[in-house]
């Protein structure tokens, strides 16, 4: 790996970079002449350049204070930052060659000689006296060209012309590698080495992965916790169904201050509604009048339906026709409400087989509500339940005993009959 001299000129001198330590975290960086006790004006503006979330050298090397060396005072600017940055880089990668002293910059196979301020972004800020410094360092340049030194020039893209005029008028500009550099991460196509160090951002990365993981891992844990419970909530439900106090426990969950319980409760009724809907179309009624004809051969006794409501004129028969329509067996519990306040119609029940029919004849002769409750399993309760309507009716709004059928699962069809043959289809 190629190995580096990073100079840093000014308008009084040039400078070399002697040392680099690393200190440890809490203490201020600083900026001395080689092993002095005391620190240069620009360690204050060092410190900000070196230290989050101002500066940008720990961004990448991970280390928040050092004390750098250097052969001669820097006292005033911002021109020495891009030379710092580079020589950090360097040293963090082992490839930076420390100056030995005042009159002795050191000998090296590559010399970067560098001028500039730098933003957060790396950006390259153009600065003043670029002609002055190169004057400066005009002496050193020709000592190092004639020891066929690799020289590095770099300067922004706002200073470049200044400094080209210098080195072409001064006869350097065949002799040196001349770079206009716009940004720091550019550096390193110029002088073959990769000088951003990856492990800084690998870090970053890595830590960034490490969170997101973290907060996956504990979303995905708490609707694993939240599925589990509202999972083994349904299935209680489930094995619940057709027991006595199934509809109570149900009820007390929905208005339970458990969130889980509750939502169980809310979804299980809502599934078990959706059932429901599904097997709606289980059973297909149809009201068929019988044909009485006029004169003109004409039907008398015509079916009128608007939304939910059927009409038929009173002298006119008609009878109820349940077919299943389902490609399975349907059970079909049948409930008819007497119009007559004496004496009760039988609860029945029957199973059809797929495309199998049920016909109930001249029902309104008897009737004014037919309750028809059907799935395709069978549940000895259903009947206690339609029997709780004929005992308790007065008491019972028919609305609570329907969410009931549907919280079973269970598909049904109201109808109330009204005088002069008036049907409506209850939802």
């Amino acid at each position: 790996m190629n190995e580096f001299l990073v100079l840093v000129p000014t308008t009084q001198k040039l400078v070399g970079i002697t040392d680099i330590i690393e200190e440890n975290k809490g203490v201020l960086p600083v900026v001395c002449v080689t092993n002095e006790l005391k620190s240069l004006p620009i360690s204050n503006e060092y410190k900000n350049f070196v230290q989050n979330p101002t500066g940008i050298v720990e961004n990448f090397t991970n280390i928040s204070s050092y004390r750098i060396d250097v052969t001669d005072e820097i006292n005033t600017g911002n021109s020495w930052q891009l030379s710092f940055a580079i020589a950090h880089l360097l040293h963090h990668k082992n490839s930076l060659i420390f100056s030995k002293s005042k009159k002795n910059l050191g000998d090296a196979k590559n010399i970067i000689w560098s001028t500039g301020r730098l933003n957060k972004n790396l950006d390259l800020i153009d600065v003043d006296h670029i002609t002055s410094k190169l004057e400066i360092s005009l002496p050193y340049l020709r000592e190092a060209i004639q020891k066929k030194v690799n020289i590095n020039i770099c300067v922004s893209p706002n200073n470049y012309n200044e400094a080209f005029l210098f080195l072409k008028t001064n006869g350097l500009l065949k002799y040196v590698k001349f770079i206009k550099l716009d940004n720091l991460n550019n550096l390193s196509k110029f002088i073959n080495i990769d000088l951003i160090p990856k492990i800084n951002n690998n870090k970053k990365n890595n830590l960034t992965k490490l969170l997101k993981i973290f907060l996956i891992s504990l979303v995905s844990v708490c609707f694993i916790y939240s599925g589990f419970q509202i999972i083994t909530n349904i299935k209680n439900y489930n094995k619940m169904i057709g027991k006595d106090n199934f509809l109570i426990e149900i009820n007390r969950d929905r208005n339970s201050t458990n969130f889980f319980k509750s939502f169980a409760a809310f979804l299980f009724s809502y599934i078990q509604n959706f059932e429901r809907l599904s097997k709606s179309d289980f059973l297909k009624v149809k009201f068929i009048s019988n044909f009485l004809s006029n004169e003109d051969g004409k039907s008398k006794c015509n079916f009128l339906k608007k939304d939910n409501k059927f009409s038929l004129e009173s002298r006119c028969n008609y009878f109820i026709e349940m077919t299943n329509v389902s490609g399975r067996k349907l059970y079909l519990w049948i409930y008819k409400k007497n119009k007559s306040a004496i004496g009760d119609l039988p609860l029945e029940k029957s199973i059809l087989a797929s495309g199998e029919k049920l016909i109930l004849e001249n029902e309104n002769e008897k009737i004014n509500r037919l309750i028809l409750v059907f799935s395709d399993k069978s549940n000895n309760k259903i009947e206690g339940k339609l029997n709780n309507i004929r005992l308790y009716e007065k008491n019972l709004k028919i609305e609570n005993q329907l969410e009931r059928f549907s919280n079973l699962g269970f598909g049904f069809k109201v109808y109330d009959f009204s005088k002069n043959i008036h049907i409506t289809e209850l939802k």
